[in-house]
């Protein structure tokens, strides 16, 4: 029908990666056959400036998009298995500037940490050996030192936490209780298949609960480990050269 509106095309989400690429790399004046890359958080706010749009709501969607892609699920414990966020501070960190990273570290995480230094990078890990194997925790914060600026990247297995959880609930709730459930299955509904079909039920049930628990508790990690970023970002840039 003449009257009919024509569609507006809509662009797949590579193409529109794409396109921001290509319109970054026209502002900067390179080539056409430079080969595709990534965007910088820096180059990002410049296109959004361009765009009329604020360059705080771009470093507030990468912090987003940072935040969900560390949460990435194991298909086995519906969490992730480590956990790692990074930042980029301007300039090279300078001694006191490290000095106040790691105490704020210290202050927020509640441990004790050993300091290393092995050519540009300087490490902080914490090993807790208090409590049981889920609540010790094993973190590492390094600081890098990369084309004049500063990576800061905290890092944190979560093997041991998912073994207690999916250890204690799953072997002891469900596992453990076995005996019991076929003891209901035999002894109460005077049936094999019931008695199988309880000992099932707890099964999944224990690993459904272990799973949505660890999903939590890697999420509650997760969110820590940035609001650390944040202040670790904050004592460094406050600190005098």
């Amino acid at each position: 029908m003449p009257n009919e509106p024509v569609p507006v095309r809509r662009f797949t989400e590579a193409d529109t990666d794409a396109i921001l690429r290509r319109t970054a790399e026209l502002a900067s004046g390179s080539d056409a056959a430079t080969p595709a890359r990534g965007l910088t958080v820096d180059e990002m706010e410049t296109l959004a400036q361009e765009a009329g749009l604020s360059p705080e709501l771009v470093r507030r969607a990468a912090r987003e998009v940072s935040l969900r892609s560390a949460l990435q699920p194991s298909p086995w414990t519906g969490g992730p298995r480590r956990l790692a966020l990074e930042r980029v501070i301007p300039g090279e960190l300078s001694e006191a500037a490290w000095e106040a990273i790691v105490g704020e570290v210290q202050r927020t995480l509640g441990m004790p940490g050993f300091v290393s230094k092995v050519g540009r990078t300087r490490t902080w890990s914490a090993l807790s050996q208090t409590g049981n194997a889920g609540t010790q925790r094993h973190v590492t914060v390094t600081a890098t030192i990369h084309d004049g600026n500063t990576v800061v990247r905290v890092d944190e297995p979560l093997g041991k936490l998912a073994g207690a959880l999916f250890g204690g609930l799953v072997g002891g709730l469900g596992g453990g209780g076995t005996g019991l459930w076929i003891g209901i299955g035999m002894g109460v509904l005077h049936s094999p298949v019931a008695a199988g079909a309880c000992v099932l039920t707890a099964l999944t049930g224990s690993y459904a609960l272990a799973r949505t628990l660890f999903k939590k508790a890697a999420a509650r990690r997760l969110t820590e480990h940035d609001e650390l970023l944040e202040r670790i970002v904050a004592a460094a840039t406050d600190t005098p050269p």
